[in-house]
């Protein structure tokens, strides 16, 4: 199964970001990464299932990023036009995954007001990972069902929840500390 997400390390076990293009999901990444959990996989996941739980496997070591998110995390902006490539590759160079994770949760990114974790409801949590499947839309109808399936099985083994985050880059730090108290962060596990 391949989502389109972002995914980081948190107490040995994979958390993923959610969402369409531009909601955050590698900005998201890059302030834990920031905090200094590793980096899983960007912009798409692949995901496993050993026996019930699902595994995200690693990918590459770096995080694709705009110029107003390299900005404010401190990064060299990119020299490439912005108009022809609005989001560049930022390597990753410390703080990585290198082994498949089990994942523990999913956030959906949805952009408002506030900063806030709502669980979904199991139907819910499926419509939101179908829509979010990369390349669903170019699915057979003979491979639909397979991917409906493996949605179901994640919804029933991993928690999914809608994560608001704020169209402020300057508020990207909370968002750490929000998923820290919903996931149950332990410093004696990193």
């Amino acid at each position: 199964m391949y989502c389109i997400a972002s995914s980081i390390n948190i107490n040995n076990s994979a958390v993923a970001f959610s969402g369409f293009k531009g909601y955050g999901k590698s900005t998201t990444a890059m302030a834990f990464y920031k905090e200094g959990y590793p980096v899983v996989a960007d912009d798409y996941i692949t995901m496993e299932f050993d026996k019930e739980v699902p595994f995200v496997s690693p990918g590459f070591p770096s995080l694709r990023l705009s110029n107003e998110s390299r900005s404010y995390m401190g990064l060299k902006k990119s020299d490439l036009d912005p108009k022809i490539m609005p989001k560049t590759y930022v390597e990753l160079h410390e703080s990585f995954s290198n082994s498949k994770l089990p994942l523990k949760k999913v956030y959906i990114l949805q952009r408002g007001k506030t900063i806030g974790v709502t669980t979904l409801k199991p139907q819910e949590a499926f419509m939101e990972l179908v829509k979010n499947t990369f390349g669903i839309d170019m699915f057979s109808k003979s491979e639909l069902p397979n991917n409906f399936f493996q949605c179901e099985n994640l919804v029933k083994n991993v928690d999914v929840s809608i994560l608001e985050i704020p169209d402020s880059i300057e508020e990207i730090h909370k968002i750490v500390r929000v998923v820290e108290d919903d996931v149950g962060y332990d410093d004696d596990v990193e």
